[in-house]
């Protein structure tokens, strides 16, 4: 038990307390050391904090102050409506200061810096899609997209508020997707869900409403995305690596990108749309 209450934030001493009180009924500070094992002055403190927090009442009789345990369920319901707003304000805490991090964010970039025109985006974590969706944000006409979906795909909000953002700036947002007999699809980093083809058709047609321009294919497709005709990003597919060991590059070069662009507009030609796949 006492292992219970310091995984819940308890201090051994503390532990140590709440279990003597709820072993007993009214009991004095000086009968809780004792069967504690804890000097007195640490004790008074222990109790002065659990009567404040609402575990325990403090009961005035006419010889000494006595304290008893209130019924566990309830410290358990206090104990994990504080475990949650402590963790919601923490959570909030961090959002605030990283987005007044942000204007700091390559703040030192200076004119004369090395150019890079080559990346490689090791790992496929949660927050991945933040780098598709930075170049997104940055993109100003076009953006090109290739996606073989690999019976798995994911939905990111932040992913698809760039790109709903970029769409109504006038810019033009056209995928070419692989299809699939079955798909499983996951929200914001949730759990994937199974879709029939035919089925997901119905979240594309959400994409296609807001301004983009969807097609599918049954050739097998790369992955890859061209912003603005300049910046290719690759995504490396390889079904046997984990999730943990792909990899994406990044390549700056107009001629690749102008490359990549007269085979998507290849596809684009021999692909169809949804409403010739009902």
């Amino acid at each position: 038990m006492t292992e219970n209450l310091l995984k819940l934030g308890f201090t051994e001493k503390e532990a140590k307390v709440f279990l003597v009180l709820l072993r007993g009924d009214l009991m004095a500070a000086s009968d809780v050391a004792k069967e504690a094992s804890i000097r007195r002055t640490d004790v008074y403190d222990i109790l002065r904090d659990f009567t404040k927090a609402g575990y325990i009442n403090e009961i005035d009789t006419n010889r000494i102050t006595m304290f008893q345990m209130i019924d566990p369920r309830i410290i358990g319901d206090k104990v994990q409506s504080e475990t949650i707003r402590k963790a919601n304000l923490q959570a909030q805490n961090a959002k605030t200061t990283f987005e007044n991090l942000f204007p700091l964010y390559k703040s030192k970039i200076s004119s004369n810096q090395e150019f890079i025109n080559i990346e490689l985006v090791r790992g496929h974590n949660k927050h991945r899609s933040a780098k598709f969706t930075e170049y997104t944000k940055q993109t100003q006409n076009e953006i090109l997209l290739m996606v073989r979906l690999a019976n798995q795909a994911s939905i990111s909000e932040e992913t698809d508020g760039a790109i709903g953002g970029f769409i109504k700036k006038g810019g033009i947002f056209k995928c070419i997707y692989e299809s699939t007999e079955f798909l499983k699809i996951s929200a914001n980093g949730g759990t994937l869900q199974s879709y029939a083809f035919k089925e997901a058709l119905e979240i594309f047609k959400k994409f296609e409403k807001r301004g983009e321009q969807i097609k599918f294919t049954s050739e097998q497709i790369a992955n890859f995305a061209i912003f603005d005709r300049y910046t290719v990003y690759f995504n490396i597919f390889e079904p046997v690596l984990p999730s943990s060991k792909k990899s994406d590059i990044i390549i700056k070069n107009k001629e690749l990108a102008n490359y990549l662009a007269n085979t998507f507009e290849f596809y684009w030609g021999n692909s169809k749309k949804i409403n010739e796949l009902i």
